[in-house]
């Protein structure tokens, strides 16, 4: 995932990022999604920082539906492209959000003036994302149901490599949940960043995790010690500390 995130090579023809009859190219095949383009879009600019983002650097005032229809077409080019294309899309989304920079012009809710912004910032990428993703799955659901608890986790798994090519790694999601479990204190003391816009995306992932993971069966939500009887003997070798 990071060497596809740096810009990692494919070749033309080979079989995509993601298997024929995954979950995720179950529900993004479904042209019906197009219908939750605008709810996305509203969650997108309800981010103060993707907001000033997309007015300086867009011409969204006069294609309101462009950025959409942008976002829209990359998303299923790494879905169902071949590994070549959907890695080509990517490093295109990641060229072109090396130029989207700012500050910001007025104080928004949390954010005062003047906060800089930057469009391959992970916290935003994963803003971005979360309403992508999310928005999908809650049209996906209206129209077809929900996925059950196995592919909803596959969904999730593979979502997050989509995010990992277009800049938002693993480590960038598991450096944000630490940030986030941690008091101000230790934050600052271990140097983990942490302003708005991380807070943010937290709030994102919290509210998604809180609609998936009470839905996945035991199997997968448990320790595997959680399911063994009282008593089980521990692992060959292993002594106590």
């Amino acid at each position: 995932m990071g060497a596809r995130a740096s810009g990692e090579r494919g070749r033309s023809g080979e079989k995509g990022l993601f298997e024929p009859g995954s979950p995720i190219r179950r529900v993004h095949r479904e042209g019906v999604l197009l219908l939750g383009g605008g709810r996305a879009l509203l969650l997108q600019l309800a981010h103060p920082l993707v907001a000033e983002g997309v007015e300086a650097h867009s011409n969204f005032r006069a294609d309101p539906l462009g950025r959409l229809r942008r976002t829209l077409d990359t998303m299923l080019a790494i879905v169902f492209g071949d590994r070549e294309t959907a890695l080509a899309w990517a490093g295109r989304v990641r060229e072109t959000h090396t130029r989207v920079r700012g500050t910001l012009r007025e104080a928004a809710g949390p954010f005062p003036a003047s906060t800089p912004y930057e469009a391959n910032d992970p916290a935003l990428l994963l803003w971005v994302h979360a309403t992508l993703i999310d928005t999908s799955l809650r049209v996906y659901r209206d129209f077809f149901g929900p996925l059950d608890s196995p592919a909803l986790l596959r969904y999730y798994e593979e979502t997050k490599r989509m995010a990992g090519v277009l800049g938002a790694p693993a480590a960038s999601v598991l450096s944000l949940v630490t940030a986030a479990l941690l008091p101000d204190r230790l934050r600052e003391k271990y140097d983990l960043p942490w302003g708005p816009g991380r807070a943010a995306a937290w709030r994102a992932m919290r509210g998604a995790g809180r609609l998936a993971v009470p839905r996945l069966p035991h199997l997968l939500r448990d320790m595997s010690q959680a399911r063994r009887p009282p008593g089980f003997p521990p692992p060959a070798g292993a002594t106590h500390p």
